[in-house]
C-alpha cells in the first residue's frame, strides 16, 4: 500500500492492529499511506472475531484493499498459512 507523493514518499511504516475499519489501527494505516508513506499492515482477524465488536465482515484482503492494495509488494496470508508461521493456541 503506497502512494507516492506526500510528506513520508520514500519512508516505510508498520501499522499493527488493522483488523477492523473501526480500529484505530486503521485509521492510522490510512493516515500513513494518505501521507505517502508505504505501510506494512498487520492483524489477527480471529482475535476480532471472538471479540463482542466481532471480525470486519470485508475480511482482510477487504482491508487491504480499501487501504489501496496497488503494487508488486501487496500480499495478504491467512491465519493458518505456513509464511504466517505457528498460530497460538
Amino acid at each position: 500500500m503506497e502512494n507516492s507523493e506526500g510528506p513520508l514518499a520514500g519512508r516505510v511504516a508498520v501499522a499493527i492492529g488493522v483488523g477492523r475499519r473501526a480500529g484505530i489501527g486503521f485509521a492510522v494505516a490510512a493516515n500513513l499511506v494518505a501521507a505517502g508513506a508505504p505501510v506494512l499492515v498487520h492483524s489477527w482477524s480471529p482475535h476480532d472475531a471472538e471479540q463482542p465488536w466481532g471480525a470486519d465482515p470485508v475480511g482482510d484482503a477487504g482491508i487491504v484493499d480499501l487501504l489501496g492494495s496497488e503494487g508488486p509488494g501487496c500480499a495478504t496470508s491467512p491465519p493458518t498459512s505456513p509464511s504466517r508461521g505457528r498460530t497460538p493456541g
